[in-house]
């Protein structure tokens, strides 16, 4: 019964009111003329709320985010056509508005988050294909990107990088990879989380926005004999079994008893190495520290199980 003008610092919006369009218009309008921006990101923050209005109780979270940002470009277009609005397609407004058509040709569509990793399921393969392709036809065929998270942990995904970059070569503009960030041990300041875990990941990604129609399979041969050396076999060992036995159900994960079998795979690529002191024993080690609790609680597990 009372707007929300404090939740998280800024309120929640009404998606149908006409202050709203002009107000986000004119801030759209001051950041083309006065910093030169050629696009502007126009989305709700996370965790969507709907505003409870008679007008907005009668639209989906879709109709009622996309509906606002088509009002919004429809007024820019007028005096920058040359620029670009930027819309999320992220959480309960990810999937197409149904009362609308065509978008406005300066609106952009981020399709977020489609939890990648999955990909090797061919159930959510197919489902992330249909969402492509019912946006392409809502916006101008080229006027897509994509957003992935990494804050995946130990889900090692390199073929499900590849086989998503390769499919979107020729759809989207461009990528946005975003990546954990942990507090520094001095308390001041973040850091990449877990640097050599998601080293792979990472890496895979790189090359395949620089060439989507490489092959999968070579790319990993030269990586893990350039960066492991001596190490090269027993590491792909140890991130193919990472790989294939993380959950392909619900949110990817390992689970504790995978868990503990890759810091083994590690421990053994680390002893394979005449000097663990090489950068290659370097590198591994790295990541075995970054699983320091889950190797405590391996031997505690361990201590318990002998007395």
């Amino acid at each position: 019964g009372e707007r929300d003008f404090k939740t998280k610092g800024t309120g929640h919006a009404c998606w149908s009111s006409a202050g709203l369009v002009g107000e986000a218009a004119k801030y759209a309008q001051t950041l083309f003329d006065h910093y030169g921006e050629p696009t502007l990101q126009l989305s709700p923050q996370d965790g969507l709320r709907m505003c409870q209005c008679d007008q907005c109780a009668t639209l989906t979270p879709s109709d009622a985010v996309w509906g606002f940002l088509n009002r919004v470009a429809g007024e820019t277009l007028k005096t920058h056509p040359d620029r670009f609005l930027v819309g999320a397609a992220y959480t309960s407004y990810r999937e197409p508005p149904a009362d609308i058509n065509q978008l406005s040709p300066n609106i952009i569509v981020r399709i977020n988050n489609v939890g990648r990793p999955l990909f090797r399921n061919e159930e959510h393969w197919n489902w992330y294909q249909d969402l492509v392709g019912s946006w392409r036809e809502k916006a101008a065929s080229d006027k897509i990107i994509r957003v992935e998270n990494n804050y995946y942990d130990t889900v090692i995904h390199p073929r499900s990088i590849a086989r998503d970059l390769k499919a979107m070569k020729g759809i989207s503009l461009g990528e946005m990879s975003e990546v954990a960030r942990e507090k520094h041990s001095s308390g001041t300041g973040q850091i990449w989380g877990r640097p050599g875990t998601n080293h792979l990941n990472l890496y895979v990604n790189a090359r395949f926005l620089w060439d989507a129609d490489q092959d999968i399979e070579k790319v990993l041969d030269e990586y893990y004999e350039g960066f492991y050396g001596p190490a090269a076999e027993e590491m792909r060992a140890a991130f193919d079994y990472a790989e294939n036995h993380y959950s392909l159900e619900g949110r990817a994960r390992l689970e504790l008893p995978e868990r503990v079998r890759l810091l083994e795979l590690l421990h053994e690529a680390h002893r394979s190495i005449e000097s663990g002191e090489s950068v290659f024993g370097k590198r591994i080690q790295l990541i075995i520290n970054e699983f320091d609790p889950l190797d405590d609680l391996r031997k505690k597990l361990e201590a318990s199980s002998q007395r």
